[in-house]
């Protein structure tokens, strides 16, 4: 290398304390402190310069203190949210007990009330649970909670979705943020998504409301999943809520009431 002046110029780097041969890539799974100091010599005068990196962690687990269930977690932008739906089941109802004031939690295709039974399931195992809005809004963990519209957002946003149209109600495709948002896996005809959010939503259905014919039954496994917001969905009754499908790579911004959808919960800040 030459100075400004044309002289011999040399470079070297130290990496906690090191000297490094060459240059080195810090990864953002390498955690903890990283401390690199840049040596500019040419002969006659050293000038140094340093920078301090600091690694969190990016994904990891923690476990619910309220039924010891292990969840996954990843870090999206500066957002943790949860890797996998909500599994927690203090009670359970068949499809065709509902309310907009009592606390309900459903598992997809089963009619008991026996929450050990429940919990032997398969869909319970793969999906985890169906909220309804009252149960959602009661349902995270400590130091977690149900997200907002807006919190929502920052996640679309950060994956690529278009200021234009994050405030939309309809199908948003622009990112294709529903494909990031959907597992690799699990989807009908060839609906997968690649995951490359580490978010991995499954197509876990929905239990159907009062305004379907259907409303004790369950529908859309493996061809959809819905997720709750804390946000009151304006001149409608409920909340704000996001869907995902199998034919679809946006996200779609809708509401819902009194139907059975799953939460994905968001650490505190």
């Amino acid at each position: 290398a030459r100075d400004v002046d044309g002289g011999d110029l040399t470079l070297d780097m130290f990496y906690q304390g090191l000297k490094m041969d060459e240059p080195i890539w810090i990864a953002p799974k390498i955690l903890g402190d990283h401390y690199i100091v840049f040596v500019a010599n040419d002969g006659t005068d050293i000038v140094k310069d340093s920078i301090s990196i600091h690694v969190k962690d990016t994904t990891g687990t923690f476990l619910d203190s309220r039924d010891q269930q292990e969840y996954q977690w990843i870090k999206i932008g500066q957002q943790i949210w949860m890797a996998e739906n909500l599994a927690f089941l203090p009670s359970v109802s068949p499809p065709d007990l509902q309310s907009d004031t009592t606390i309900l939690c459903y598992i997809y295709d089963y009619y008991g009330n026996s929450t050990e039974e429940a919990i032997k399931t398969e869909n319970y195992r793969i999906y985890g649970s169906l909220y309804n809005l009252e149960a959602a809004k009661v349902s995270c963990p400590v130091d977690w909670h149900l997200p907002s519209d807006d919190e929502w957002k920052i996640l679309e946003l950060f994956l690529g979705m278009s200021e234009s149209e994050i405030d939309k109600t309809l199908p948003r495709t622009s990112g294709e943020v529903g494909r990031k948002l959907k597992s690799s896996y699990g989807w009908h005809n060839e609906g997968n998504g690649d995951n490359s959010s580490g978010f991995n939503a499954l197509p876990a259905g929905r239990k159907n409301s009062w305004n379907l014919n259907n409303y004790d039954s369950f529908s859309n496994l493996t061809t959809q999943t819905e997720f709750w917001t804390s946000t009151e969905y304006e001149d409608h009754y409920g909340a704000r809520s996001r869907t995902l499908q199998s034919d679809f790579v946006g996200v779609q911004r809708d509401g819902g009431n009194i139907a059975g959808f799953s939460v994905r919960c968001l650490k505190n800040e």
